[in-house]
């Protein structure tokens, strides 16, 4: 496995994007979410991430907040778009839950898993 490096190991990484005046931070980490984000993507001028029970919808364009989903009753481990059937797919424990992308709503249930699934893939 390979190992954690710390920014400040590398004091010029840490700071690349504030050097750019092209990069601005206008979301701080603790407006995305109160724990740790397990899983990303995206799809069009959106943007998905999932951390604990949540997955959130942004707007690429004005990296505003579309939505904020109580997904699962757990971690949400996994998380990927099915573009050609305008889906996004979530995992939690043992279950994954098919999401209408345009309505944002809950399409199916996937449950029989006798382990943690950790990834998707489409």
């Amino acid at each position: 496995m390979g190992s954690f490096v710390e920014a400040a190991q590398y004091p010029e990484a840490s700071n690349i994007y504030d050097e750019d005046p092209s990069w601005k931070c206008i979301i701080s980490k603790e407006q995305a979410h109160s724990g740790s984000i397990y899983a990303i993507a995206s799809s069009g001028n959106q943007f998905y991430s999932t951390s604990n029970k949540s997955l959130k919808i942004w707007n690429f364009e004005t990296m505003t907040l579309v939505s904020d989903i109580a997904a699962h009753s757990s971690y949400i481990r996994c998380l990927t778009v099915w573009g050609e059937r305008k889906l996004l797919l979530t995992a939690s424990d043992k279950t994954i839950i098919l999401w209408d992308q345009i309505s944002l709503t809950q399409v199916a249930q996937l449950r029989g898993h006798r382990e943690e699934i950790r990834a998707l893939a489409v």
